[in-house]
């Protein structure tokens, strides 16, 4: 069986490790999380989350392109 390597930081690896029950892999526990969320839920989450950002730079009387274009730029250097 092949394997990928997935990063996390360590903060995220030990809340991992909680969800590990009775002896589970940490492959088990990502399955049991991710069959109690379904994927619809989250990219409609993230849908609601645009939509209302749309809203507020409309109210402001949205952006010229040059302004996105150094907002993305701003996201692209800012570290995690």
């Amino acid at each position: 069986m092949a394997y990928k390597t997935v990063n996390l930081k360590p903060e995220t690896y030990e809340r991992l490790k909680l969800y590990q029950t009775g002896g589970a892999s940490m492959d088990e526990a990502i399955e049991s999380l991710m069959d109690r969320v379904d994927p619809e839920d989250i990219f409609q989450e993230a849908l609601r989350v645009h939509t209302r950002r749309l809203a507020a730079v409309r109210r402001r009387g949205g952006l010229t392109l040059e302004e996105l274009q150094g907002r993305v730029e701003a996201r692209r250097r800012k570290p995690d």
